[in-house]
């Protein structure tokens, strides 16, 4: 049985993608799939795998058609990755089987699935190959209860390229205590905290030793310390492994901000290699919080929590919330000076969604206050998917003032962060570090922003500073420098993504305007048609010009969705024209046309080309080697491909093209998904 691994892409320009960091350190990925080496080591040995991070690498119908089944992992946040994984799985007829979070959270909205996991795979994955082989595979399989973690196999790290990735993964355990209301952690894995014992914990991570890797290993709990006594002799064993091992692993994870108010946990914590936790502390508002069942943050005070785990030696990242029913007109200024005061350089600040699977979500749609789906990212989505009780207007220019403040172009604030960050992890003496080649990197590139970018000279004083004042933590500044690269960028791209949506509304808006105003004239006044609609004609013209000045500054991957708000901004002005002066409207449709024959075009000429594939795999059965001649073939089919539809684009007027390069990239990425690695 030949079992392919796939790992759904991540949204590609979010803050928890990390992409703008990973070129410095010359990384792919921030992390990989723990969850799909943890299966493949449940699936019995004489299977053969292969494992697919789509986040790393391209995966190609050859991939799939190599496989007998194909089993995936996701969150909802790759849920649209997912689903094309799924579609394209439908179309080669190969057999595909979901599980993870969204599956089980959200099992209805999966279709062309042939195998559907929910709950956790330990409770079904033995059944699952079982039927397989007998073939006799169901479509449902539903883990009851909530396995114990001793169930829980060491994951096949050999199967992971560890290279690619700038942290490994473990994990302790599972559950978390509290019931947030926004949150579905306690829906999906309960509220009773589950642990390995601390020689499962040792052998997971000897394994994970023994491919070679050192340096960063994320425990992925959602609350290591849930249970806190029994994250106490974990740790104490976490301890005594580091020390047998000379500490090859700093470790990182998520907690509660109760943690703060344990200082024999920090200790232990400390002691035991951990120097980074993030800490769900999402809003200084106490009515917000106690609103959203979040009462252990509530009775806390939270600036003091943060600054004695800082002290402990262990910096704070965290996720920050707005839109909160309870929150007020002021929230946004407090959230900025809570995080400037804090010190928590990485803050991750989000408008509230109501995902599928959580109290909020039931609530809200009990009170009809939903309005659409989300897929799981709310730090670049300036709308909620709920009718908010602030206006949505407000929250969405509150939310922006926030994040362009936080990490503006210079990085002021950032960097004024990371030196209050500093200054409390200054007394703790710092986790030895081995310095490498790839740190040695990220220094020289690092120092090349300097001179061409904004935040250069923030950068250049905040590595001085650190050199004067906390040597031992100039690592650390690296660090935090590179990851503020990252987070300027994002903020930076998705303002002016939103800027280009705000700037098509009102073009299209003014326009209009101009429209019933010029109708009314010509009516009133018996002036001239034609002289008033050329020079409506003149301002579509001037408007759309300034529109794609703006795009073409945005970054590649941000230029996509700004050309198709830009389609749909070009789509609602040609109407106009046709509702008012349909006269000069036919040059604009006979222009909308040519583009819709380039899409349909694209759509036969993939349809083509894969039909073709397909014929020359099925022919030739398990010998591709075999297939020089056809390939080369199918090779040269695709370049013709491209070159007509390069043609096509280029045939376009000035003002259509930007949504014909936008159809060209799509059909670009199709064409390297529809053929296999020797070719594309």
């Amino acid at each position: 049985m030949r079992a392919l691994l796939v790992y759904p892409a991540h949204q590609p320009r979010s803050y928890w993608s990390f992409s703008g960091a990973m070129r410095y350190i010359g990384r792919r990925a921030a992390l990989p799939p723990l969850s799909l080496v943890t299966i493949a080591s449940m699936l019995p040995q004489h299977w053969e795998l292969r494992l697919i991070d789509m986040n790393i690498a391209p995966l190609k119908d050859s991939d799939l058609l190599w496989a007998d089944v194909v089993l995936t992992s996701t969150m909802i946040v790759q849920a649209e990755s997912l689903e094309d994984v799924i579609a394209r799985c439908n179309r080669l007829g190969v057999p595909v089987a979901a599980g993870g979070p969204y599956p089980s959270i959200s099992p209805e909205r999966l279709t062309g699935v042939d195998h559907l996991f929910i709950g956790e795979a330990e409770g079904a994955m033995a059944a699952f190959a079982r039927d397989l082989e007998r073939g006799e595979g169901r479509r449902l399989y539903r883990a009851e209860g909530f396995p114990a973690l001793q169930d829980s196999p060491i994951p096949r790290f050999d199967l992971l390229d560890v290279q690619a990735y700038a942290s490994m993964a473990v994990q302790h355990s599972r559950g978390c205590p509290f019931s947030c209301e926004f949150c579905d952690i306690w829906k999906l894995y309960g509220r009773q905290h589950r642990v390995k014992a601390a020689d499962r914990m040792a052998a997971e991570l000897d394994a994970l030793y023994a491919t070679g890797w050192r340096g960063s290993v994320f425990f992925v709990d959602d609350n290591f310390i849930g249970n806190r006594r029994l994250a106490k002799d974990a740790l104490k064993a976490l301890r005594r492994w580091q020390e047998d091992h000379r500490f090859p692993f700093q470790f990182y994870t998520e907690a509660s901000v109760n943690l703060g108010s344990d200082d024999d946990l920090l200790r232990l914590m400390r002691s035991a290699g951990f120097d980074f936790v993030f800490l769900g502390i999402e809003t200084p508002a106490v009515d917000s919080l106690i609103g959203a069942n979040k009462p252990v943050n509530a009775n806390l005070d939270l600036l003091e929590s943060v600054r004695r785990i800082q002290t402990h030696g262990i910096e704070v990242s965290s996720g920050f919330i707005v839109g909160f029913d309870e929150d007020t007109p002021d929230i946004f200024d407090r959230q900025i000076e809570f995080i400037q005061e804090a010190g928590i350089p990485m803050a991750m600040v989000g408008i509230l969604i109501a995902l599928e699977g959580t109290e909020l979500h039931d609530r809200l749609n009990r009170d009809g206050r939903l309005l659409g789906r989300s897929y799981g990212s709310n730090t670049h989505d300036f709308r909620a998917n709920f009718v908010t009780r602030m206006p949505a207007d407000q929250l969405a220019a509150g939310y922006k003032r926030v994040m362009g403040t936080l990490y503006n172009p210079t990085l002021k604030q950032y960097f004024q962060r990371c030196r209050r960050l500093l200054d409390r992890l200054g007394a703790a003496a710092a986790i030895p570090h081995r310095v490498t080649l790839r740190d040695i990197r990220a220094v020289l590139l690092s120092l090349r922003t300097i001179f061409t970018k904004r935040y250069g000279r923030q950068y250049l004083r905040f590595l001085l500073w650190t050199a004067l004042r906390h040597r031992s933590r100039f690592p650390t500044a690296v660090r935090l420098g590179v990851k503020g690269f990252h987070f300027e960028d994002i903020t930076r791209q998705a303002l002016a993504c939103s800027a280009v949506r705000r700037e098509s509304t009102r073009i299209t808006d003014r326009l209009r305007e101009r429209f019933v105003q010029f109708a009314a004239e010509v009516s009133r006044l018996r002036i001239s048609e034609s002289d008033r609609i050329q020079s409506l004609v003149a301002e579509r013209s001037r408007q759309l010009r300034r529109l794609r000045r703006r795009i073409a500054r945005l970054a590649p991957d941000v230029r996509a969705d700004a050309a198709a708000v830009y389609v749909d901004s070009l789509k609602r002005i040609n109407e106009l024209f046709l509702e008012y002066a349909p006269s000069v409207a036919d040059a604009f449709v006979a222009e909308m046309d040519r583009l819709t024959a380039l899409r349909e075009s694209c759509r036969r000429d993939i349809d083509r080309l894969l039909a073709r594939w397909e014929q020359v795999h099925k022919e030739a059965g398990d010998n591709l080697g075999e297939l020089g001649p056809e390939l080369r073939s199918l090779y040269r089919m695709r370049r013709e491909l491209l070159k007509r539809a390069r043609r096509q684009v280029r045939e376009l007027s000035r003002e259509y093209r930007p949504a014909g390069v936008l159809e060209l990239q799509r059909f670009q990425h199709r064409l390297n998904d529809a053929l296999p690695a020797g070719i594309a």
